[in-house]
């Protein structure tokens, strides 16, 4: 409608868990809900819009707002209300819920063709929010899609040709600053878009199926790291590698550890396996028999940015994990929020009731070290002791140090 200059409001539906009514009520009836949900949103727009079966349990709705009045969100949550009205089928009604993206012409794009993929953006970022729900669509998103589209093309080719690179940020112990490590962080390094940290490319690996391989890489480059750092006699030292959700749910990852390991020599003591709460809660207690099996390598354990996620004490006591990392989150506030403090000060009790190491992640002021200090943090790591570097740099702050104590 960029020709009539008339508002348009995208709304991109996706009914969730649908294949649920098919397993259990049959495809005759998943189809007869379909047809129902058509016929509701027909009926909302009236004659002011239009509706789209995109596929299989999706839809799209176009609503022309001609007074330029209708407030998107309101809207949305309006025709999501009446597309989950219970549906009945042979004398039983069916319930579901749906997760709906919503995108405007002319705030966040000019033609169909974007209107649609913010939408479905939208909509997708909602199913991540926990479905059930409805995202509008924000200006802000438009990187992370033209992203998609501009780095997806050029990322698969960046791994076979060596354009990634790992740099190290130094791990300090609070009782005495020295430097205990480095967390391993991949770079980009494009010849076409200069340096990459990963926030800009690490989600479109993931969209495109190329976790896999981008953590393949990393591992392999930092054993060979520390294979020269161990030729060189420089002994005492650990480095800390993420783990994809994707990577750790594979059958063979564990084997592959272990024979990457074995290919450079490296005893598993100076390799700590970073992962996140959310990879964990897939299969539990596959999780908790593979970080066993990881365990029995002789490789450490951290949970990561602990505190944001899907925090379970139950979980937490049964998995083998050696050290707890408290999201920046957290540490950035400690200063002026007493509940960020507050927090922080669990996490470091729970975590030595439970036998862990705590480090404190985003370490940024002398403030923050003090408090930390005080309340018996263990380890920390962030800017106020460095950035990450290439490996020639970090060698160079693991035998001499960040510069003594900061207090």
């Amino acid at each position: 409608m960029a020709e009539t200059h008339e508002r348009v409001i995208l709304l991109y539906i996706d009914i969730d868990n649908f294949h649920v009514i098919n397993e259990t009520r049959g495809h005759a009836v998943g189809d007869e809900v379909l047809r129902s949900i058509a016929a509701r949103l027909t009926a909302a727009c009236r004659e002011h819009g239009y509706v789209a079966h995109i596929a299989g349990d999706e839809f799209a709705v176009a609503l022309i707002d001609t007074q330029a009045i209708t407030d998107q969100l309101s809207f949305a949550e309006a025709l999501k209300a009446d597309v989950e009205r219970p549906i009945r089928s042979d004398e039983h009604q069916i319930h579901f819920t749906c997760s709906v993206g919503v995108s405007c012409f002319p705030e966040n794009g000019a033609t169909a063709q974007e209107l649609l993929r913010q939408a479905e953006a939208a909509m997708r970022r909602a199913k991540r929010n926990g479905r059930d729900t409805v995202c509008v669509f924000g200006n802000e998103q438009k990187q992370a899609i033209a992203d998609r589209r501009t780095l997806g093309l050029a990322l698969d080719e960046a791994i076979r040709d060596g354009q990634l690179v790992v740099h190290y940020q130094p791990q300090i112990r609070a009782s005495d600053w020295r430097v205990l490590g480095f967390e391993a962080l991949v770079r980009w390094q494009s010849p076409e878009f200069g340096l990459l940290p990963p926030a800009r490319f690490l989600g479109v690996a993931e969209a495109l199926g190329l976790m896999t391989d981008v953590d393949n890489f990393v591992f392999e480059s930092v054993c060979a790291q520390a294979r020269t750092w161990l030729d060189d006699s420089t002994t005492d030292f650990c480095m800390s590698v993420n783990v994809s959700s994707v990577q750790l749910q594979r059958v063979d990852f564990v084997e592959r550890i272990s024979q990457t390991l074995a290919k450079w020599a490296l005893p598993a003591r100076h390799i700590e396996l970073e992962l996140t709460e959310g990879a964990m809660i897939g299969n539990v207690e596959r999780v908790i028999s593979t970080m066993s099996a990881l365990k029995s390598l002789g490789v450490r354990l951290a949970l990561d940015d602990f505190g944001t996620g899907y925090s379970s004490l139950n979980y937490l006591r049964r998995f083998p994990i050696d050290k707890l990392k408290i999201d920046q989150s957290f540490v950035s506030d400690i200063s002026s929020d007493t509940s960020a403090a507050g927090i922080c000060n669990a996490i470091i009790a729970l975590a030595h009731q439970l036998g862990m190491t705590v480090l404190a992640e985003g370490v940024e002021t002398v403030g923050q070290i003090r408090y930390l200090r005080s309340n018996d943090c263990d380890q920390f790591q962030g800017f106020y002791f460095g950035k990450p570097t290439p490996p020639a740099q970090a060698l160079e702050v693991l035998k001499h140090g960040c510069g003594g104590a900061p207090i």
